[in-house]
């Protein structure tokens, strides 16, 4: 017999179903309240929205409900609970390396800016580039693990590649004179900072020593079209009216029927922006793209 059975075994006996309320926080007040009234409930609540199935992989069916946050404990919310298969759960608590959901390939469309909000949940951007797309199993969202396709930039802390146009890689061509012609360096890029740049051998080199020989903005933007095209989900964080190149990514992202989640950071750029919200699978104003996903996944998770 479990610790739990037999804790509520005592309370049943006893008729005292409410004595978790006043025991001391801890394992034995957890496991008493697992056995309360209230969480039946709440228990019968989750059960019921799942039908049966679990709600990370949709395929197995569900057999224990698992927080997704503590935050509330012992007066939980529905949507602090999802009901999961014992391979999903598993997996969670690391009692297995097996995952039983396949991965939704994710992209974060959103102006790209010094130190981007994108660090905060892709683990490992800062040391990747294109050439390390995706990432597998990069972003942990609501309990369901992502693989990230883009985009991907030059983590500059000197702000060098997040000028305007940069796109996070510079993103425009270099210049050099050949035969008493200027001609573009293809490929090559301007330091952002447009101060100290010189020439040497065909590579940029700037007074940080910053990496050098970036993509140019063709190869951009073939790069984050077809990231866009191998994802299932898009996000976009729209937080300014000047995002042209988020725009466009909306815009392929619509056209290639990737389910699209669109973030704005106040009322009125998502008035302003009315169609983007209408065609959008799930549109919204939120106080931070880190906030928005969460809410995103939390109401269409695996959808």
């Amino acid at each position: 017999m479990s610790r739990r059975e037999e804790i509520g075994n005592i309370l049943k006996a006893h008729a005292v179903w409410d004595l978790w309320k006043t025991m001391p926080d801890g394992p034995e007040k957890y496991q008493a309240y697992l056995c309360s009234p209230e969480w039946g409930r709440l228990r019968a609540i989750v059960t019921k929205r799942s039908g049966g199935k679990c709600e990370r992989c949709k395929v197995n069916d569900a057999a224990a409900v698992h927080h997704l946050t503590y935050q509330r404990k012992y007066q939980e919310l529905p949507e602090d609970l999802i009901h999961y298969c014992q391979g999903c759960h598993d997996y969670t608590h690391g009692k297995s390396t097996v995952d039983p959901m396949p991965r939704r390939k994710l992209y974060l469309a959103g102006k790209v800016e010094k130190n981007c909000w994108r660090h905060s949940l892709v683990n490992k951007l800062r040391e990747a580039d294109w050439d390390n797309a995706p990432l597998l199993a990069a972003v942990e969202i609501g309990g369901e693990t992502f693989d990230y396709v883009g985009p991907f930039f030059v983590s500059c802390d000197h702000g060098c590649y997040h000028g305007d146009g940069t796109h996070g890689c510079l993103g425009k061509n270099g210049t050099e004179e050949v035969h008493g012609e200027v001609v573009e360096i293809e490929y090559a890029s301007v330091c952002g900072s447009g101060n100290g740049d010189f020439l040497y051998r065909n590579s940029l080199v700037d007074k940080h020593g910053c990496r050098q020989g970036c993509e140019g903005q063709e190869f951009i933007v073939n790069k984050c079209l077809e990231a866009i095209d191998n994802s299932d989900v898009v996000m976009a964080w729209i937080d300014t009216p000047n995002c042209f190149g988020t725009l466009c990514e909306i815009g392929f992202a619509v056209g290639k029927y990737k389910t699209l989640w669109v973030a704005f950071a106040s009322d009125a750029l998502m008035s302003d922006m009315w169609f983007i919200k209408t065609i959008a699978s799930k549109a919204g104003v939120f106080s931070s793209p880190t906030d928005a996903l969460f809410s995103f996944h939390r109401e269409y998770a695996h959808a």
